[in-house]
């Protein structure tokens, strides 16, 4: 059986497809036909965060993943992924992709009705710290629930992170790029967050990222929000 050479490039491991290329010539110069010989050149590349022509945050797949995953919404990683669209649209559901968007029925509209919407948010256990998952961070790219009474409590509308010890609920409006961290050490997976709505007249909208954070990349406990910076402004919910 003839040698296949193999040639691989190696960016950042998670995605990756493999290219054939039928015009290498063996650097060897023992054969000249170009028809029985082939590069692969492997292409990995992390899943991070990207951005679609319309400013809409998605995952950065490979095509394959991403038609298996969820939406293509253009290209990343310089063109050699997906961005990728990976949402749950309406009320509730399983997150079990980093990076994950939940958003509120109707979606980019608002909703005016009495619901209970559960998302469950499944993570790896193991490996146990220092490696493995720390953290789950939510971003809020729209957070508009009815505010809290005179006396600052939430009788109508609530977003409550079951397994934070941190926190009891929130209502009302959280500011621009809002995020909240909940500790997931010495807690089982899934980790659930449930909006629950009223029937009080309302237009109600929510857009909640969710992201794996990796112990070594994690925020001190108890924390949270978490910045970093010299100087800065930060802003409360209903401010």
């Amino acid at each position: 059986m003839e040698d296949i050479l193999a040639k691989l490039i190696f960016l950042l491991a998670t995605s990756q497809f493999v290219l054939c290329d039928p015009y290498y010539e063996n650097s060897t110069g023992l054969q000249s036909s170009r028809d029985s010989k082939f590069i692969f050149t492997v292409i990995q590349f992390s899943n991070d965060i990207c951005f679609s022509p319309k400013n809409e945050s998605g995952i950065c797949y490979s095509t394959s993943e991403c038609s298996e995953k969820g939406e293509p919404m253009g290209k990343c990683a310089g063109g050699f992924g997906e961005c990728c669209r990976v949402a749950l649209t309406g009320c509730g559901g399983d997150v079990r992709l980093n990076n994950t968007m939940a958003y509120s029925p109707n979606w980019p509209g608002t909703y005016n009705e009495a619901m209970t919407c559960t998302y469950k948010v499944y993570f790896a256990e193991k490996p146990e710290p220092p490696a493995g998952i720390c953290q789950l961070r939510f971003d809020y790219t729209a957070m508009d629930l009815v505010a809290p009474s005179n006396k600052g409590v939430c009788e109508n509308d609530r977003l409550i992170f079951e397994n934070d010890e941190k926190s009891t609920y929130f209502c009302g409006k959280a500011p621009d790029n809002y995020h909240w961290y909940v500790e997931t050490v010495g807690t089982n997976s899934p980790h659930t967050f449930t909006i629950t709505t009223d029937s009080t007249n309302y237009e109600r909208k929510y857009g909640i990222r969710v992201s794996y954070i990796p112990c070594e990349q994690g925020v001190p406990t108890k924390c949270g929000n978490y910045y970093m910076g010299t100087s800065g402004e930060f802003i409360s919910y209903n401010y």
